[in-house]
């Protein structure tokens, strides 16, 4: 089982400061191509892929409920799930494949 990456922002969404929603598109089309890239990886060596960016709908950054960790200290936390992302998230992603 390989699971993929969530998009990261909501667009339009309620970021004061950082990126700008153009920067932010560009982050979450990277989110995208790298799900595609992943997936025919996981295709190839037989394993099966799950993608969580429906799971994370209406919870990425910039949204009033995100269930990330925006820039944080320890910088090593910044962009990984909250408990919310890992149960809602990529738990049900999970389970939906195995």
């Amino acid at each position: 089982m390989v699971l993929g990456y969530p998009r990261f922002y909501e667009i339009g969404g309620s970021c004061v400061a950082g990126l700008s929603d153009k920067e932010r598109t560009a982050v979450n089309n990277a989110s995208d191509v790298l799900n595609g890239v992943i997936a025919k990886q996981a295709a190839n060596a037989g394993f099966t892929f799950s993608g969580v960016a429906d799971e994370f709908t209406g919870h990425e950054l910039c949204s009033g409920d995100p269930w990330l960790h925006s820039v944080s200290i320890p910088v090593s936390n910044s962009y990984h799930p909250k408990p919310e992302g890992q149960s809602g998230g990529y738990l049900p992603a999970f389970r939906s494949a195995a």
